[in-house]
C-alpha cells in the first residue's frame, strides 16, 4: 500500500525538477531506487488464512506415512543387527555322537571330518568333552551333535 503511495512522490519529484531548467528530469534509475526502497520499507503482510480441513487430513496422513516409515525403519535395522550378531557367533554341527578312531587321530581331523561351520570351536569341545590327544587305535571319542 505504501508503493502506490510511494509512487506519486518520485512523479512528483520529476514534475518539480522538470519546471526547474537547470536541473535535469529524474532518471529511470533514480525512480526505480525510490519505489524499490518503498516496497522494502512497507510493512505489506498477507492475511493469515487458517487452513483447510483438506490440508490438515493430508498433514497428518503424511505424519502418519512418516512415522510408520521411520518404525518399519527401525525394525529393520534390528533385525539386520540381530542377524549379523548370530552371525558371529561360533555356531557348528556334527554328525554322530561317537566316533571310533582309526590310530593317533587329532582332535582337529576329527572335527574337520565330522563337523561343518567353526571347525575350530568343535575342536575345542572335543578336547574338552574327551581329553587331550593324540587318540589311540579304537579309542571312543564323542563328537558334540552341536555348538556354539
Amino acid at each position: 500500500m505504501r508503493a502506490a503511495q510511494s509512487a506519486p512522490v518520485a512523479t512528483l519529484e520529476a514534475s518539480q525538477s522538470s519546471s526547474n531548467p537547470t536541473t535535469s528530469p529524474l532518471s529511470k534509475r533514480l525512480i526505480r531506487k525510490g519505489l524499490m526502497t518503498s516496497l522494502m520499507t512497507s510493512h505489506i503482510s498477507l492475511p493469515h488464512l487458517p487452513p483447510s480441513k483438506a490440508a490438515s487430513k493430508v498433514a497428518r496422513w503424511l505424519a502418519k506415512q512418516w512415522s510408520a516409515l521411520m518404525f518399519s525403519v527401525c525394525v529393520a535395522g534390528f533385525i539386520g543387527i540381530a542377524a549379523f550378531a548370530l552371525s558371529l557367533s561360533d555356531n557348528y554341527t556334527c554328525v554322530g555322537e561317537t566316533y571310533t578312531t582309526r590310530g593317533n587321530e587329532s582332535p582337529w581331523t576329527i572335527a574337520s571330518q565330522r563337523c561343518r561351520g567353526d571347525v575350530t570351536h568343535a575342536m575345542r569341545d572335543i578336547v574338552t568333552i574327551n581329553g587331550a590327544a593324540p587318540y589311540g587305535i579304537g579309542q571312543v571319542v564323542i563328537v558334540p551333535g552341536s555348538g556354539g
